[in-house]
């Protein structure tokens, strides 16, 4: 796997796992307003449904970058 790889990996995992806290942060503030004590419940769900969205963004960005880069690459090698 390329060092490019990686690091594209990572800076999808990290902007995901940010997405996903700061909704796991307010839906739990939410959920405590509605129930008026601690308890693990849908905001779980929500954020791994935000980390999962967040992810999949972030993919579709580097790809598209990678194929405008690649694009690039080709159109001055004259191929």
């Amino acid at each position: 796997m390329s060092k490019g790889k990686v690091a594209s990996g990572l800076v999808e995992s990290l902007y995901a796992l940010a997405v996903a806290s700061a909704v796991l942060k307010g839906a739990s503030r939410m959920a405590y307003m509605a129930r008026g004590y601690d308890a693990a419940g849908g905001e779980y769900c929500l954020a791994a449904l935000a980390y999962w969205a967040a992810w999949m963004a972030m993919r579709g960005l580097v790809k598209a970058l990678e194929g405008l880069r690649d694009e690039r690459r080709r159109k001055e090698s004259g191929s």
